[in-house]
């Protein structure tokens, strides 16, 4: 019982992670409220929560803001394109719901497939950011890819972005507790673990295939 409660005890290793979660979900909210610097957020707060699932994360501060820097241009691009899609997906939502209505059913599959092709990207593309080194068009490509081969991840990852709205929806200032104070970057935290383990999967084939590249490079 007196090592459960030690400083090196399980139960000061949980309490501190809970810390380090509220801390990083308060930088993430600080960093998206300019809106164009979401992606770049987002991207920084896996790059704190993926090595977490490890006990392998330093000072919180410093690796978010570490990352944000070295992510930035990648991560705005793509988040650009994502919120881009989102824009002409509700214009023609807008357009066909008024103006268009005898060809709701002509249009609800192409909506249908933008509307889960943004998905995938907003699950997959930051993360994996986060975890390898990648061109926009390379990050994007691996986005649509794994979320179709991982599809039963793909899925539980919808349901545990939804879930704190709901709780929102459902419960009073506890659910807003939740899901503004740990919420964003708790489920982030959550995900990781399957993130990794889906990550590590590619982690050898991309090594190689960066090597592959560098001799390329020498020998030209």
């Amino acid at each position: 019982m007196k090592k459960f409660f030690s400083m090196e005890g399980k139960f000061f290793n949980g309490m501190t992670k809970l810390a380090n979660l509220l801390w990083l979900n308060i930088l993430l909210v600080i960093c998206c409220i300019p809106v164009v610097t979401a992606g770049a957020a987002i991207t920084a707060m896996y790059s704190v929560t993926l090595p977490m699932t490890k006990d392998e994360e330093g000072y919180i501060t410093r690796s978010f803001f570490k990352a944000f820097k070295s992510n930035f241009l990648q991560a705005t691009a793509m988040w650009l394109i994502i919120l881009v899609g989102a824009a002409v997906l509700l214009l023609d939502v807008h357009i066909v719901g008024n103006y268009l209505t005898d060809y709701i059913g002509v249009m609800l599959i192409p909506m249908c497939f933008i509307f889960l092709v943004l998905v995938a990207l907003y699950l997959y593309a930051f993360p994996l950011q986060a975890y390898f080194k990648n061109t926009i068009r390379g990050t994007l490509g691996n986005a649509l890819k794994l979320a179709l081969v991982h599809l039963p991840y793909t899925i539980v990852f919808v349901l545990l972005q939804v879930m704190p709205w709901v709780v929102i929806a459902k419960v009073s200032n506890p659910g807003l507790l939740v899901a503004f104070g740990w919420g964003i970057a708790g489920i982030a935290y959550i995900s990781s673990f399957a993130y990794r383990g889906i990550f590590q999967k590619y982690e050898s084939v991309t090594e190689t295939e960066n090597d592959g590249q560098d001799d390329e490079n020498e020998v030209e």
